[in-house]
């Protein structure tokens, strides 16, 4: 993920609210990247401190976790994150929860399953119903006219997200949406297309601050964001 720029303090003000949900897609509006995987990673952390916080001894859990293996390489990084940068998220609710995980794999083995790693990762599961709720959300809103105004002057949604948007609206709204993605995708590919000719030797020419960035934004925007760093403090 690119280096953060400042959120744009009070994004949700002026903005109608049904939910809470609402108030934090606002305010992710006002933050660089898409707003649907910002709400969805903070969701994610908070469901991580939840999970080693207060349901580490839970026996359901622990059945649970048994049955998928755990977590997936990404999301035990998160884990891991999350251990390091929140309070009262410990190393041994891990442990607990592990011993579990790999009791369960331990007998797989023995038993000679040909699939001995579980299901698959429960915080990736999540994480998608979470992020079609969100994008729901979202398409749900899109159709007031201050949210639109609100959404322009965004970075606008990636494309996995920008889809579950399409297929929630209709009409009107649905045309708008895909015309502003293909605004977006339009100056993308410029910037993209600058970036690559202003690098030739025999271009003499200044490269901007958003045409070096390109290549980021198009990663990001194509396949989703994903942060290095934790988006949820313990302030928050």
């Amino acid at each position: 993920m690119r280096r953060e720029r400042k959120p744009v303090i009070g994004r949700s003000d002026g903005l109608p609210h049904a939910s809470v949900a609402t108030f934090e897609l606002g305010n992710a509006l006002g933050e660089w990247g898409c707003p649907v995987c910002r709400v969805t990673r903070r969701a994610a952390e908070r469901w991580v401190w939840t999970l080693l916080y207060e349901h580490s001894g839970d026996p359901a859990v622990h059945q649970a976790m048994a049955e998928t293996g755990g977590v997936c390489a990404a999301h035990g990084d998160l884990v891991q994150r999350v251990v390091a940068g929140r309070q009262l998220a410990s190393s041994g609710a891990v442990a607990r929860l592990y011993h579990t995980v790999v009791d369960a794999v331990r007998q797989r083995l023995d038993e000679g399953s040909r699939k001995v790693s579980g299901s698959r990762c429960p915080l990736c599961v999540r994480e998608q119903e979470m992020g079609k709720h969100a994008a729901g959300i979202l398409a749900e809103a899109l159709k007031d006219v201050a949210w639109q105004e609100a959404y322009a002057e965004s970075d606008g949604v990636c494309l996995p997200h920008l889809e579950l948007c399409l297929a929630a609206l209709r009409g009107r709204q649905r045309s708008w949406l895909r015309q502003d993605a293909r605004q977006r995708l339009d100056a993308l590919q410029y910037r993209l297309s600058e970036y690559c000719r202003k690098q030739r030797y025999d271009v003499d020419a200044c490269i901007t601050d958003e045409e070096s960035d390109s290549w980021n934004e198009a990663l990001w925007r194509v396949g989703g964001m994903w942060s290095d760093t934790l988006l949820v403090r313990d302030d928050h």
